[in-house]
């Protein structure tokens, strides 16, 4: 008689092979989940950074660039004449929107510069008063603003913050 010779896996085979593979698996899974988290946690962020980042851009150009006088300035808004025919612009951060605007006399309409915007400061500063807790009022002595935005996820979970100072072009010295 002549032994049929059989082509496949045994049963213990295949056990052993889905043991391997479970173990594998087991060790992969919390590492690929962790790398997910990750990515999505940096592409939030990366986008909250570029969101903050183009209303403090916009923001500074305009100061550095066209302020020639400072009309108005409160923790949330900044209200100044430019060097364009002496147009007013303001810009404000609506608490409750949660949005940062910018309106200029004789516009149509309000610019919406960045939304979900947790917390916004406007400081103003005379030359060499640098104090972090308390900025100038007096209109005529600053020559130094200072901005600070927060924008937060959609969740309200992720935050991110910039800074920055900037000395108008301008301003009488």
């Amino acid at each position: 008689m002549r032994l049929k010779k059989f082509f496949g896996f045994t049963l213990i085979e295949l056990v052993i092979s889905i043991a391997v593979l479970s173990i594998i698996a087991a060790v992969l899974a919390p590492i690929i989940i962790q790398s997910i988290d990750l990515f999505l946690m940096t592409r939030v962020q990366e986008e909250l950074a570029h969101e903050a980042g183009f209303a403090l851009s916009w923001m500074s150009e305009e100061i550095k660039t066209k302020c020639i006088s400072i009309t108005a300035i409160s923790a949330n808004s900044i209200t100044f004449n430019t060097n364009d025919s002496n147009i007013s612009i303001n810009y404000l951060w609506d608490t409750n929107a949660k949005q940062l605007i910018r309106t200029a006399e004789g516009s149509a309409g309000q610019d919406i510069l960045a939304q979900r915007v947790r917390f916004f400061e406007f400081r103003g500063f005379a030359p060499g008063d640098f104090n972090i807790s308390a900025g100038t009022t007096i209109l005529a002595d600053i020559k130094v603003v200072q901005m600070r935005v927060m924008v937060e996820d959609s969740t309200g979970t992720k935050a991110y913050e910039l800074a920055t100072r900037i000395m108008p072009r301008y301003l009488p010295r």
